[in-house]
């Protein structure tokens, strides 16, 4: 999944979070996440930041 995740990175250099739903839907904002997990079975929302990302990377 890290590689799907970095995609998003990668291809929005100036975001520096993204909202993962259960479902593989990336959002921007939370708000729009939460909105869109409330309508799943599991309705978890992943944060992810940039900072985390190179940090897991980095291991």
């Amino acid at each position: 999944m890290n590689e799907n995740i970095q995609s998003y990175f990668d291809n929005h250099p100036n975001v520096d979070e993204f909202h993962f739903t259960s479902d593989g839907f990336a959002f921007f904002r939370e708000h729009d996440a939460r909105n869109h997990a409330r309508h799943l079975d599991n309705d978890e929302v992943l944060t992810v930041t940039r900072e985390e990302l190179d940090d897991i990377d980095a291991e």
